[in-house]
């Protein structure tokens, strides 16, 4: 269960980008989106401190990207990369304090390359 998810604004703003990289035009990368976790978490950026508190908002803030990217998949028919990695079950268990990198590939655009 998630105790913080993203508010509806930060959770539009990043499915924007997802949509962006799925159209190839993502201001960082093209088909990548730079994401970074303090929108999916409730602490400042700069207080991470390695406790058990922070590290269970670092996981919530896992499981919210996994449920955005699910849903973002099945709804665009599209394959995800974390980090260079097939997105799977195993997102749920990153621990990230920083950002990550989810590229997004159209099976429309995928067919045709």
């Amino acid at each position: 269960m998630i105790r913080h998810l993203p508010s509806i604004r930060e959770f539009l703003e990043i499915w924007g980008e997802l949509v962006e990289a799925y159209c190839g035009k993502n201001g960082f990368g093209g088909d990548t989106a730079e994401l970074y976790a303090y929108r999916f978490m409730r602490y400042a950026p700069g207080a991470v401190d390695g406790s058990a508190a922070q590290k269970e908002q670092q996981r919530e803030a896992a499981l919210a990207l996994w449920y955005i990217l699910k849903m973002f998949g099945e709804m665009y028919e599209c394959a995800r990369y974390v980090n260079k990695r097939r997105f799977g079950a195993w997102v749920k268990q990153i621990e990230f304090d920083h950002r990550v990198h989810v590229r997004v590939v159209s099976q429309k655009r995928k067919r045709r390359e």
